[in-house]
Protein backbone atom coordinates (compact mmCIF):
# COMPACT_ATOMS: atom_id res chain seq x y z
CA UNK A 1 0.00 0.00 0.00
CA UNK A 2 1.36 3.68 -1.26
CA UNK A 3 1.18 5.46 2.08
CA UNK A 4 -0.77 8.83 1.89
CA UNK A 5 2.78 11.37 1.81
CA UNK A 6 4.10 9.31 -1.34
CA UNK A 7 0.77 10.01 -3.32
CA UNK A 8 0.16 13.50 -1.91
CA UNK A 9 3.71 14.47 -3.20
CA UNK A 10 3.55 12.42 -6.44
CA UNK A 11 0.27 14.08 -7.13
CA UNK A 12 1.69 17.41 -5.64
CA UNK A 13 5.05 17.22 -8.65
CA UNK A 14 3.19 16.38 -11.32
CA UNK A 15 0.40 19.03 -11.25
CA UNK A 16 -2.63 19.90 -13.73
CA UNK A 17 -2.09 18.06 -17.18
CA UNK A 18 -2.42 21.05 -18.96
CA UNK A 19 -0.73 23.44 -17.20
CA UNK A 20 2.74 24.08 -18.33
CA UNK A 21 3.57 20.75 -18.24
CA UNK A 22 6.81 19.26 -19.71
CA UNK A 23 5.41 16.05 -20.67
CA UNK A 24 2.55 17.30 -22.54
CA UNK A 25 2.91 15.06 -25.96
CA UNK A 26 1.16 14.35 -29.15
CA UNK A 27 0.51 11.06 -29.94
CA UNK A 28 -1.45 9.08 -32.43
CA UNK A 29 -4.87 9.13 -30.29
CA UNK A 30 -4.58 13.12 -29.05
CA UNK A 31 -2.50 14.77 -26.98
CA UNK A 32 -1.46 14.28 -23.04
CA UNK A 33 -4.41 12.80 -21.71
CA UNK A 34 -7.08 14.25 -24.16
CA UNK A 35 -8.06 11.38 -26.93
CA UNK A 36 -9.58 11.27 -30.18
CA UNK A 37 -13.04 10.71 -29.81
CA UNK A 38 -13.29 12.37 -26.62
CA UNK A 39 -16.26 14.55 -25.68
CA UNK A 40 -15.75 18.56 -25.71
CA UNK A 41 -16.50 18.03 -21.68
CA UNK A 42 -13.99 14.70 -21.67
CA UNK A 43 -11.47 16.69 -22.73
CA UNK A 44 -11.70 19.66 -20.76
CA UNK A 45 -12.05 17.49 -17.89
CA UNK A 46 -8.53 15.47 -18.68
CA UNK A 47 -7.15 19.23 -19.30
CA UNK A 48 -8.25 20.51 -15.65
CA UNK A 49 -9.44 23.92 -17.75
CA UNK A 50 -12.37 24.36 -19.97
CA UNK A 51 -11.68 24.36 -23.98
CA UNK A 52 -12.87 27.69 -25.26
CA UNK A 53 -13.65 29.44 -28.73
CA UNK A 54 -12.30 32.70 -29.49
CA UNK A 55 -13.72 32.91 -33.35
CA UNK A 56 -15.04 35.80 -33.49
CA UNK A 57 -14.19 37.32 -29.68
CA UNK A 58 -16.93 34.28 -28.68
CA UNK A 59 -19.80 36.55 -29.84
CA UNK A 60 -20.96 33.65 -32.18
CA UNK A 61 -21.41 30.28 -31.40
CA UNK A 62 -19.32 28.16 -33.58
CA UNK A 63 -20.41 26.34 -36.32
CA UNK A 64 -20.89 22.10 -34.83
CA UNK A 65 -20.04 20.59 -38.13
CA UNK A 66 -16.68 21.80 -37.65
CA UNK A 67 -15.06 24.36 -34.98
CA UNK A 68 -11.90 24.82 -33.07
CA UNK A 69 -11.92 24.80 -29.12
CA UNK A 70 -8.59 25.73 -27.24
CA UNK A 71 -7.35 25.21 -23.74
CA UNK A 72 -8.43 28.45 -21.66
CA UNK A 73 -8.68 30.52 -25.13
CA UNK A 74 -4.73 30.31 -25.66
CA UNK A 75 -4.43 30.30 -29.69
CA UNK A 76 -0.47 29.72 -29.33
CA UNK A 77 -0.25 26.34 -28.42
CA UNK A 78 -2.41 23.87 -28.94
CA UNK A 79 -6.24 23.61 -31.37
CA UNK A 80 -8.25 20.88 -30.61
CA UNK A 81 -10.83 20.64 -34.16
CA UNK A 82 -14.11 19.46 -32.99
CA UNK A 83 -17.05 17.81 -34.85
CA UNK A 84 -20.49 17.94 -33.53
CA UNK A 85 -18.98 17.45 -29.95
CA UNK A 86 -16.17 15.16 -30.64
CA UNK A 87 -12.16 15.85 -30.53
CA UNK A 88 -11.39 14.87 -34.01
CA UNK A 89 -7.74 16.11 -34.43
CA UNK A 90 -5.65 18.27 -32.22
CA UNK A 91 -3.10 21.06 -34.14
CA UNK A 92 0.51 21.69 -32.53
CA UNK A 93 1.89 25.41 -32.84
CA UNK A 94 4.25 25.84 -30.28
CA UNK A 95 7.90 24.12 -29.93
CA UNK A 96 6.93 23.26 -26.44
CA UNK A 97 4.40 20.29 -27.34
CA UNK A 98 6.74 17.47 -28.73
CA UNK A 99 5.40 14.12 -30.26
CA UNK A 100 5.98 10.84 -28.31
CA UNK A 101 9.21 10.17 -30.27
CA UNK A 102 10.66 13.55 -29.88
CA UNK A 103 10.11 15.86 -32.79
CA UNK A 104 8.23 18.81 -33.06
CA UNK A 105 7.88 22.68 -34.28
CA UNK A 106 11.13 23.48 -35.38
CA UNK A 107 12.41 20.07 -35.50
CA UNK A 108 14.26 19.03 -39.01
CA UNK A 109 12.32 17.27 -41.88
CA UNK A 110 15.08 14.54 -41.45
CA UNK A 111 14.65 14.34 -37.93
CA UNK A 112 10.95 13.53 -38.64
CA UNK A 113 11.94 10.74 -41.03
CA UNK A 114 14.32 9.53 -38.82
CA UNK A 115 11.52 9.11 -36.30
CA UNK A 116 8.91 8.16 -38.12
CA UNK A 117 10.85 5.66 -41.01
CA UNK A 118 9.88 4.36 -44.28
CA UNK A 119 6.05 5.25 -43.76
CA UNK A 120 6.23 8.70 -44.05
CA UNK A 121 4.65 9.71 -47.32
CA UNK A 122 5.69 13.15 -48.79
CA UNK A 123 3.56 15.56 -50.63
CA UNK A 124 3.67 19.10 -51.72
CA UNK A 125 2.43 21.90 -49.66
CA UNK A 126 -0.23 23.61 -51.65
CA UNK A 127 0.72 27.22 -50.31
CA UNK A 128 4.36 27.29 -49.81
CA UNK A 129 5.97 25.74 -53.19
CA UNK A 130 8.99 24.83 -53.60
CA UNK A 131 9.80 25.61 -49.48
CA UNK A 132 7.06 23.91 -48.56
CA UNK A 133 5.94 19.89 -48.16
CA UNK A 134 4.09 17.67 -45.84
CA UNK A 135 4.85 14.58 -44.39
CA UNK A 136 2.23 12.08 -43.17
CA UNK A 137 2.27 9.25 -41.18
CA UNK A 138 -0.49 6.85 -41.29
CA UNK A 139 -0.53 6.09 -37.62
CA UNK A 140 -4.04 3.80 -37.06
CA UNK A 141 -6.37 2.83 -39.22
CA UNK A 142 -8.64 6.22 -40.05
CA UNK A 143 -5.47 7.90 -38.46
CA UNK A 144 -2.57 10.36 -39.00
CA UNK A 145 0.03 12.34 -38.35
CA UNK A 146 1.02 15.47 -40.66
CA UNK A 147 3.97 17.39 -40.51
CA UNK A 148 4.04 20.83 -42.20
CA UNK A 149 7.55 21.90 -43.08
CA UNK A 150 8.82 25.18 -44.48
CA UNK A 151 12.78 24.88 -45.59
CA UNK A 152 13.27 21.69 -43.93
CA UNK A 153 11.57 22.77 -40.49
CA UNK A 154 8.36 21.57 -39.17
CA UNK A 155 5.85 24.59 -39.11
CA UNK A 156 3.33 23.00 -37.01
CA UNK A 157 1.81 19.43 -36.97
CA UNK A 158 -1.36 17.73 -36.34
CA UNK A 159 -2.77 14.32 -35.68
CA UNK A 160 -6.41 13.38 -36.00
CA UNK A 161 -8.81 10.96 -37.66
CA UNK A 162 -9.34 10.88 -41.03
CA UNK A 163 -10.31 12.90 -43.65
CA UNK A 164 -9.79 15.87 -41.10
CA UNK A 165 -6.01 15.38 -40.22
CA UNK A 166 -5.69 15.63 -43.66
CA UNK A 167 -7.12 19.53 -44.33
CA UNK A 168 -4.12 21.60 -44.58
CA UNK A 169 -7.10 24.65 -43.59
CA UNK A 170 -8.63 23.43 -40.75
CA UNK A 171 -12.18 23.45 -41.06
CA UNK A 172 -12.31 26.24 -43.89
Amino acid sequence: MIPFRVLFLALALTGPAWAGEPGLVLHENGCGPVFLGMTVDQAATALGEPLTSTWMGGRFKPDPACHYLYPGGDMTRLGFMVSEGIIVRVDVYSTDVPTDRGVGVGSTESQVRAAYGPGVEERPHPYLGARGKTLTVDTAPGRAMVFEVEEGRVLRLRTGRLPQALWIEGCS
